[in-house]
C-alpha cells in the first residue's frame, strides 16, 4: 500500500507591484505570478525567480503605459504578511542567492496565508520617435 499522494500545484504568489516615480494609479497594483509548480516538499522553477520577477515587471508595465519601458531596475522584492494588526516585511530577495529565495517562496506557499510579494521597481520610458514627415526629403527638382 502506498502513503498518500501529494498534489503538485502552480506556484502563485500575490504580487503588489509599485513602480517607483510613476504618477500612473494603475501602475501601483497587484497581479498573480506563477514561478512554477510546487508540492509541499519541492519546488519546480520555470525560471530563476529574478527573471521571472522581472519579466513580469516588464509584462505590467507594457500592460498599463502605451509606451514602451526600458532600462528596468529592480529595487526591492520582499515578502510581506500580517501578525496581528501588524505588517511585517520579510529580507530583501535581491540580497539572497537563488537557493534561499527558492526557500522564501516556498515557506509563503507552505503558510497558506495572505502572504504577497512587495516588488519596487523603476524604468524609463523609450522615446518613440514619429516616421511621418520626417524622414521624407522635398520634392526633387
Amino acid at each position: 500500500m502506498s502513503g498518500p499522494s501529494i498534489l503538485e500545484c502552480e506556484a502563485m504568489i500575490l504580487v503588489h507591484f509599485i513602480h517607483r516615480g510613476c504618477r500612473k494609479e494603475a501602475c501601483d497594483s497587484h497581479d498573480a505570478l506563477s514561478f512554477g509548480d510546487y508540492t509541499p516538499k519541492k519546488l519546480y522553477l520555470s525560471d530563476s525567480i529574478i527573471s521571472t520577477i522581472t519579466s513580469a515587471v516588464m509584462d505590467h508595465v507594457t500592460a498599463i503605459h502605451s509606451r514602451k519601458h526600458t532600462d528596468f531596475k529592480l529595487f526591492s522584492v520582499r515578502f510581506v504578511w500580517e501578525e496581528g494588526n501588524d505588517w511585517v516585511y520579510g529580507r530583501d530577495l535581491l540580497k539572497m542567492k537563488e537557493d534561499k529565495r527558492c526557500d522564501q517562496v516556498k515557506l509563503a506557499l507552505y503558510r497558506n496565508r495572505h502572504d504577497y510579494l512587495e516588488v519596487q521597481f523603476t524604468c524609463k520610458v523609450e522615446r518613440v520617435e514619429s516616421t511621418t514627415g520626417t524622414d521624407k526629403k522635398g520634392p526633387s527638382a
